[in-house]
């Protein structure tokens, strides 16, 4: 057990500039996830958000009456 930590350590150390642990490369995997997923939700936020609006105006003016001069006119 502690022949295969020491490989470990020596890997982690012949690697400079990049951290290859375990921990980190869980931590930074679920910060990526935890991003994506915030990311994610404010889009479709939004896009619910318009296309809410969409969907109101689009009742609104198809309930607006005609006005009467120009209903008349044609």
């Amino acid at each position: 057990m502690s022949v295969i930590f020491a490989f470990l350590c020596i890997g982690v150390i012949l690697i400079k500039g990049k951290d290859f642990s375990l921990c980190s490369m869980f931590f930074n995997s679920s910060l990526t996830v935890s991003i994506k997923a915030l990311f994610l939700s404010k889009i479709l936020s939004a896009i619910l958000i318009s296309e809410f609006f969409i969907l109101f105006l689009t009742l609104v003016t198809s309930c607006m009456p005609l006005r009467k001069g120009f209903s008349n006119r044609a």
